[in-house]
């Protein structure tokens, strides 16, 4: 069958979406592109062939991952020449829409995302000024070297990714959408237990922060925020996605600015990161931090979790409760934690401080599934619910075969209402201990007195007192 020829490009945009048409890399982004001649405006003069691929052979420095993707289409592959014409489709005389697809490991044969560039004709002269084709290489060749090159930013960075099968699979990858016969995955990965393994933790990892897809997967993430009221949960959510688009995602690295490949699994480096732009609140930190540590995704080995004075205040609720002592916490005025604190008072109580004072009632800890490391225990202070419902924390298992577990709520039958230490840090104005708690519990209210009138057979009601 003869390969079908269009001038035009043969590219099929019927099914195209608006949001697979992407924004051009900055490279391209800020050329400046002159307007070409009738004559260099033509895509495709004939259908493309293999000698066309010498310009590539001249490009400085050579790159044999893309020569070898387009090799392998129009070196003997008969359809060759009609996948190439595929990859574009003119749209009036100046600009033509360029395929690529979104550099991952595809998984379970599933083709990967589509995305498109609309490039002027003369983004062709970008390419050639980079030497990234010769300067007389065919429109078509020129145009996707201009956007392939602009769109993986790093050639050395992208082509060392190990998650994409080794450079020439990675260039056929954004090429043809699919694994090529040349793909090379780490071993573990092979056996779904690396970082693109169906079931690898570090999967979970990439999912929220949004890599390779660029979008991240806010259900993933909503599961971090289980505790919350739903209402929080959407505001945080608006304030992730703000949050990552101020960290875009870089191709050639495979994350978003400002993550390393080499650290990214540290704790202690993914908290200096979500702090490392303004836009969320330490409530949404410390939750997405426990989601991934909890299920994986992020490790610390044998780091202490807590600062020194933090893990000294536990302990020294923990002994003043164990000796009998009355133990009371003060809240800050404009503390957050005043919403969802149980049994708060008015306004006025609140700036005599009679509405911001509760009991301290117990400690609690609670260890990471499915480790039982001590160092890496979360915390809690719990004060009195006088409502008698109180809240402790649980983890839930919520996919038994990836062992995947969120946080939950459930109901103290003590009537203790937990707080994590390091909010009793951050959001906590006072700890008072012995007579102190007995004097700042002691102005929450007027407190009642029995009087008994010795006998056996008193009529009381107490609530009615």
């Amino acid at each position: 069958m003869p390969t079908p020829f269009d001038p035009a490009g043969l590219l099929d945009l019927s099914k195209a979406k608006r949001t697979d048409f992407v924004e051009l890399p900055k490279v391209l982004a800020a050329y400046k592109p002159k307007r070409e001649s009738d004559k260099e405006n033509v895509l495709f003069d004939a259908p493309p062939e293999h000698t066309d691929l010498e310009s590539l052979k001249a490009a400085k420095p050579f790159d044999p991952s893309l020569f070898y993707s387009f090799s392998s289409l129009l070196g003997g592959l008969p359809s060759g020449p009609a996948v190439v014409m595929g990859l574009f489709r003119c749209q009036g005389r100046e600009q033509v829409v360029v395929r690529l697809f979104d550099p991952q490991r595809p998984q379970d044969g599933v083709p990967l995302s589509p995305m498109y560039f609309l490039l002027h004709r003369g983004h062709a002269q970008l390419a050639k000024d980079k030497q990234w084709v010769s300067q007389d290489a065919p429109l078509w060749l020129a145009l996707y070297a201009a956007a392939y090159y602009s769109m993986i930013e790093d050639r050395k960075a992208f082509y060392r990714r190990e998650d994409l099968g080794g450079p020439d699979n990675a260039a056929w990858l954004v090429l043809y959408g699919k694994d090529s016969s040349r793909a090379k995955y780490p071993k573990e990965e092979a056996q779904g237990e690396g970082e693109e393994g169906g079931d690898g933790t570090r999967a979970l990892l990439h999912q929220v922060l949004g890599c390779h897809s660029e979008l991240p997967n806010l259900d993933l993430y909503q599961d971090a925020l289980s505790i919350l009221d739903p209402k929080v949960q959407k505001k945080y959510s608006k304030a992730w996605q703000a949050f990552l688009d101020k960290r875009p995602y870089v191709p050639s690295s495979g994350l978003r600015t400002g993550l390393r490949a080499t650290s990214m699994q540290l704790c202690s480096m993914m908290d200096a990161w979500l702090r490392s732009k303004p836009g969320l609140c330490e409530e949404q930190i410390s939750l997405l931090l426990w989601y991934l540590e909890a299920n994986g995704a992020i490790a610390e080995k044998g780091k202490q979790r807590y600062h020194k004075g933090a893990r000294s205040l536990w302990q020294g609720v923990q002994q003043t409760l164990v000796k009998r002592t009355p133990c009371a916490l003060t809240v800050r005025k404009d503390s957050p934690l005043l919403a969802v604190l149980p049994d708060r008072k008015s306004k006025e109580e609140e700036e005599e401080d009679a509405g911001r004072t509760w009991e301290v009632v117990s400690v609690g800890a609670l260890d990471l599934p499915p480790k039982k490391e001590e160092s890496r225990r979360l915390l809690f202070v719990g004060i009195a619910d006088r409502s008698g419902t109180g809240r402790k924390f649980v983890w839930e298992e919520t996919d038994k075969e990836s062992q995947r577990f969120k946080l939950q709520t459930k109901p103290s039958k003590k009537g203790e209402f937990w707080i994590e230490l390091d909010q009793i840090m951050t959001e906590v104005d006072r700890i008072h201990v012995g007579a102190a708690a007995k004097v700042a519990l002691a102005s929450q209210g007027d407190g009642q007195t029995f009087v008994l009138s010795g006998e056996r057979n008193l009529k009381l009601d107490w609530k009615q007192q």
